[in-house]
């Protein structure tokens, strides 16, 4: 699966919504990785005020480190997949806009939106 495909970009007024969708439990792959750095560049490009992340996968949200991907690096390979890890992290953590996480989130039916001075709230959700 291509990179791009891995996660789906949208735009709700001055929210833009992420959404993972690695199968069976996103984790987080290097491929992953790069496609959430390539959705963050679009956010940080954009005046979106707030940032939500979520997921396509039933119960999961992002399972963490791809184990089976990491078993196969060798020593710099692992150095240069741990730093590519952090990247999306540290990003969404100094952005300077609010974020929101949550797993098996759809916009916009789940979750009722009010503007605030600072952002957006979610005032009433169901998440599945």
């Amino acid at each position: 699966m291509a990179a791009s495909d891995l996660v789906e970009t949208s735009r709700h007024g001055e929210v833009m919504h992420l959404v993972m969708g690695s199968a069976p439990a996103n984790a987080l792959g290097l491929t992953l990785v790069e496609a959430l750095e390539a959705a963050l560049d679009a956010f940080e490009m954009s005046d979106a005020r707030t940032l939500v992340v979520s997921s396509t996968i039933s119960g999961f949200f992002a399972a963490g480190a791809d184990l089976k991907y990491i078993s196969t690096l060798d020593t710099s390979q692992f150095e240069h997949y741990r730093d590519a890890l952090r990247s999306p992290l540290e990003r969404i953590a100094s952005c300077g806009r609010p974020s929101i996480a949550g797993s098996s989130w759809r916009w916009p039916a789940r979750c009722a939106w009010r503007r605030r001075t600072r952002g957006w709230a979610c005032l009433k959700s169901s998440l599945g």
